[in-house]
């Protein structure tokens, strides 16, 4: 939009310089673009949402997309080496922009990767689907859905209001 605006600007300018006219290409301006505030859930609501949740594994999925405020692509893509409890940080590996970046570790939540991961000892990635392949993004959507319904949450929720409400409770 704003290399748009910058190619009016000129053309009106042309016109007006050199070819000693006035034009009006108000109309042809790009509309502004909105940015309305993100939807997001309450803390009572994600606590509930976690409550309800009764697979270990799904509860930590639920957990971890709130408490590192991931992207769901960032959640299935974390293998087992991003986790560093000695210094309390998740380490996410060329996502979105191709970039790094480092998230903390929540207490809470790694008591409950501690049970996980015993439980069910993944091999490469953090959260493995059938035959220790790559967890499946819809699973994940799925999970977030129906812990939503069990806690009686009437709002539409998917992975990115838990990394929204992450980042408002923050």
């Amino acid at each position: 939009a704003s290399h748009q605006r910058i190619i009016l600007a000129c053309i009106a300018k042309f016109y007006e310089l050199v070819l000693e006219k006035k034009i009006n290409l108000k109309h042809l301006y790009p509309k502004r673009k909105e940015y309305p505030l993100p939807n997001y859930l309450t803390g009572a609501e994600v606590k509930k949402m976690i409550e309800v949740t009764d697979n270990l594994k799904h509860k930590s999925i639920v957990m971890l997309l709130y408490s590192g405020g991931l992207r769901l692509s960032e959640l299935i893509n974390l293998k087992i080496t991003d986790i560093d409890s000695k210094t309390m940080i998740i380490n996410i590996r060329q996502d979105k922009g191709k970039k790094d970046r480092q998230v903390m570790l929540s207490e809470n939540f790694l008591v409950t990767l501690r049970h996980y991961y015993r439980k069910y000892q993944p091999s490469c990635y953090l959260f493995e689907g059938q035959n220790n392949l790559q967890y499946s993004g819809r699973s994940v959507q799925q999970i977030v859905k129906q812990s939503a319904l069990k806690a009686g949450i009437q709002k539409k929720v998917a992975p990115y209001i838990l990394r929204h409400s992450f980042a408002t409770h923050l």
